[in-house]
């Protein structure tokens, strides 16, 4: 069981060098959607990006809108207020961010917890009983019960993580078809 362990480290270790970018970033169609924005709207995607980032400064972000209006690409009141509802989406956005840095370390400590895991069941005998309450559990299973909570933890927080994402996806082409 320990080999297992510590094989599963292994491979959790090599998806993170691996993919670590795929990891941390967003999904694919949402990442479309914010371009399909610019597109339909004539506006270039490095004139609208400060907009919509948010690591972005508040500086640049008032340079971008003002050179959108100097350039009558946003020609109407209403537009002006669209782009500021895409403004306070931006926070949204960077809690999203946050989130997929926050989901990269839980790998991360999900392929310690494999390894350290691997390691202390390759020391526990083989009869050892360890109780807890009333209850008498063989000494491996621990180590595999800490890993499979940190999986599920994983597992919920990505799907929370999932969901958020879809949240500001469906409000970003919500306010995408009122301009």
């Amino acid at each position: 069981m320990d080999e297992f362990l510590i094989g599963t480290g292994v491979i959790l270790l090599l998806v993170l060098i691996g993919w670590s970018e795929q990891i941390k970033s967003w999904h694919k169609d949402t990442v479309e959607a914010e371009r399909d924005f610019s597109m339909k709207r004539n506006i270039k995607w490095e004139k609208i990006r400060p907009l919509l980032r948010a690591q972005t400064s508040p500086i640049k972000k008032l340079k971008a809108l003002n050179a959108l209006l100097k350039e009558e690409t946003l020609q109407e009141v209403q537009d002006v207020n669209i782009i500021g509802k895409f403004i306070s989406l931006d926070k949204e956005r960077g809690k999203i961010e946050s989130l997929y840095k926050i989901k990269y370390k839980l790998i991360f400590a999900l392929t310690i917890s494999f390894f350290l895991s691997g390691t202390v069941n390759y020391f526990i005998e083989d009869n050892c009983k360890i109780k807890i309450l009333i209850i008498k559990i063989p000494g491996e299973f621990i180590p595999i019960f800490i890993c499979v909570l940190f999986s599920v933890c994983l597992l919920c927080f990505n799907s929370h993580l999932n969901s958020a994402e879809r949240k500001y996806k469906d409000e970003f082409i919500n306010l995408m078809e009122k301009l």
